[in-house]
């Protein structure tokens, strides 16, 4: 079965954001400033150096968001001229996450606290904040359904979040 975005979201409740403003750790404070002030970081013994604006960008973003893909390019082929990584150019990623993380601590106050009846939406921009939100919810022990790219059963997943009290989340 496949819905279309209209068919499926006119059966979700009517969209409320709550901002909530959460303070960083003290290391993702330390790490935030440094790669802003030096475009460079080493983290886990490892070292993240940033080219352009876009990258650092996105970088702070991933630090705010409690974690920091870390990624190495094994460089066998590279032509210059080309631009193109060969076929023997591998990249492999690795995700630091920082020991503290305030925003999830702030989610499971806001899903225990003035959500613990409602239905929620929780969104996520990159894997590495899935995987954090999901595991935190585990152990909350919170029944919860995900939706991210690739997903094939999403009608089905809708259809359980809007047709049972099974999840809120």
């Amino acid at each position: 079965i496949v819905l279309t975005k209209d068919e499926w979201l006119k059966s979700l409740p009517k969209k409320v954001d709550r901002v909530v403003k959460v303070k960083m750790s003290q290391d993702q404070v330390k790490a935030y400033n440094f790669l802003t002030a030096n475009w460079h970081l080493d983290i886990n013994n490892k070292s993240i150096v940033i080219d352009n604006a876009l990258t650092l960008s996105c970088k702070l973003s991933q630090i705010a968001s409690g974690f920091l893909y870390i990624d190495d390019l094994i460089e066998e082929d590279m032509l210059l001229e080309n631009l193109k990584p060969s076929k023997s150019t591998k990249s492999t990623r690795e995700t630091y996450y920082f020991p503290e993380q305030p925003k999830l601590e702030a989610m499971i106050d806001e899903l225990k606290g003035a959500y613990r009846t409602k239905k929620v939406l929780v969104w996520f921009n990159m894997s590495a904040e899935k995987e954090l939100i999901e595991s935190r919810l585990r152990l909350e022990s919170i029944p919860f359904l995900s939706i991210s790219g690739g997903c094939k059963n999403i009608g089905e997943l809708v259809g359980l979040f809007n047709k049972t009290q099974d999840y809120r989340v």
